[in-house]
């Protein structure tokens, strides 16, 4: 028994038993120092930016109490149209499918209720995406943190995030795609490149996102003029076609799939004529129509002041532009 206890000779390899328990101190000791440094900057985090965290609290209260109030989340008629597509994702309607996409990943793992706790966290996302963007270019912190409230505490966005529509999604990329490109200063070609895949995403989300070309290349134009040498300008056209290539490359991709599933290339697969009626049977006076004219056959049946909104006419299945058959050659 005095034999078995004994340490074991010098030079010989300790048992398993001892070395796991070393590797667990070892492993230990190292978590708790990460620990206490982690720890010691945080007094330091929120004296600098305790601004900040008390607008995050007061927008997180409010989110809190919002996900209570109205549960699973705000249904508009548009959350309808992405819904009825989340499981077939065709991009037949009157809009591109980016939205549906994301619908389509979150709701694996849960129900709408998930959707607006992600879009909520996401709001505030970008308002910390804002603050930090404004520290960047040399504002002050109690200005930055000011210049957050209307994304904390404003209603109306809090409302956005809790409706099922791809609004704040759409905030979010632009967020990103500012942050992407002016981060580091001047982009390189491969920056910019990613910029152009980002503004390309985001028409996906929302079609308006297609104007952020004009501003994203004046950009890089007004920058790059800076420089003023030979080589600059030729990294300057770089950029610019860095930029243009990968906002084609999402664009020409996604209308490929498009005409591959629709039949005609495009980023959605309805007429934009439908837009157009649906606000002008708001207001047409139809009784300026022949009637045996097919204007007169899409006018509404109720006069000017009791008409429903320009929703209804555009996608509601009894609205006349949905059961009216035109005569060929006319849309």
């Amino acid at each position: 028994m005095t034999t078995a206890l004994a340490p074991p000779a010098p030079g010989a390899s300790p048992g398993p038993g001892r070395t796991l328990r070393c590797w667990v101190q070892r492993w230990f000791a190292l978590a708790s120092s990460a620990l206490r440094w982690w720890l010691s900057g945080v007094p330091g985090v929120v004296h600098r930016h305790w601004m900040l965290l008390v607008m995050l609290a007061m927008g997180a209260a409010l989110r809190v109490l919002t996900v209570l109030a109205y549960q699973p989340a705000l249904l508009w008629i548009d959350s309808f149209q992405y819904l009825e597509n989340v499981e077939a994702l065709r991009p037949d309607g009157f809009r591109p499918i980016g939205y549906e996409l994301i619908l389509n990943a979150l709701l694996l793992f849960g129900d709408l209720r998930l959707v607006t706790v992600v879009q909520h966290l996401l709001g505030l996302g970008i308002a910390v995406g804002s603050y930090l963007l404004l520290l960047r270019y040399g504002a002050r912190r109690w200005l930055a943190a000011l210049a957050t409230a209307p994304l904390l505490l404003d209603s109306y966005q809090v409302q956005i995030e809790h409706n099922i529509l791809s609004e704040v999604w759409f905030e979010a990329i632009l967020v990103v795609i500012v942050g992407v490109l002016t981060w580091w200063g001047l982009p390189t070609p491969g920056r910019a490149g990613l910029v152009g895949l980002l503004i390309g995403c985001s028409v996906l989300l929302r079609l308006v996102g297609a104007t952020m070309v004009l501003p994203a290349v004046a950009y890089l134009v007004l920058a790059g003029s800076l420089w003023g040498s030979r080589a600059g300008w030729r990294q300057l056209g770089l950029r610019v076609a860095a930029l243009t290539l990968g906002f084609l490359v999402v664009m020409v991709s996604y209308a490929g799939y498009v005409r591959s599933v629709v039949g005609g290339w495009g980023l959605t697969g309805s007429q934009g004529n439908i837009v157009l009626y649906g606000r002008a049977a708001t207001i047409a006076d139809c009784a300026q129509f022949p009637v045996a004219s097919s204007e007169r056959a899409l006018c509404p049946a109720q006069p000017p002041d009791q008409r429903l909104g320009a929703e209804y006419y555009m996608y509601h299945p009894d609205a006349p532009a949905q059961s009216v058959v035109l005569p060929p050659g006319e849309s």
